[in-house]
């Protein structure tokens, strides 16, 4: 017996802002809200809920993956070209790849192979190669999450 989760608002998540992956799937939500505070989050699950509209403008733009299917609001008109527009680093939308972003990722990779042959080869270094005796990479702090 599956029961159900009774989450009804996306709130209270301003406090971790490093946060990448958000499943509130199953849940009792109507409005996508409150995730502004939340630039690094790049998987968002909110398939099955009771969202009827978007505001597209509450989605962070950092969001790679997105699933909203089992949402009224999947149904509106022009639903997928609006989403995929708003969102412009967005791989996969209900689970469909966004394919223009698939294809243009191989093309850059291809391109960027005919530049510079030599780097499509694996990297070794022998161990004990003097040019890497006594090398220790510098410390650095971790990077933010938009770099």
């Amino acid at each position: 017996m599956k029961i159900p989760n009774k989450i009804q608002q996306i709130e209270n998540l301003a406090c971790i802002p490093s946060l990448r992956f958000l499943s509130l799937a199953g849940n009792q939500i109507r409005q996508v809200e409150n995730l502004l505070d939340l630039p690094c989050l790049q998987f968002l699950d909110l398939s099955e809920n009771l969202i009827e509209t978007l505001k597209l403008d509450e989605f962070p733009q950092s969001l790679l993956i997105l699933n909203l299917s089992g949402n009224s609001c999947t149904n509106q008109d022009g639903y997928r070209e609006l989403v995929t527009e708003a969102l412009p680093l967005l791989l996969d939308l209900d689970g469909q790849p966004v394919v223009e972003r698939w294809i243009s990722d191989e093309e850059d990779e291809a391109s960027s192979d005919e530049e510079f042959p030599e780097l499509s080869g694996p990297f070794r270094s022998e161990r004990g190669d003097p040019a890497f005796q006594g090398f220790q990479p510098p410390q650095s702090p971790p990077l933010p999450c938009g770099t």
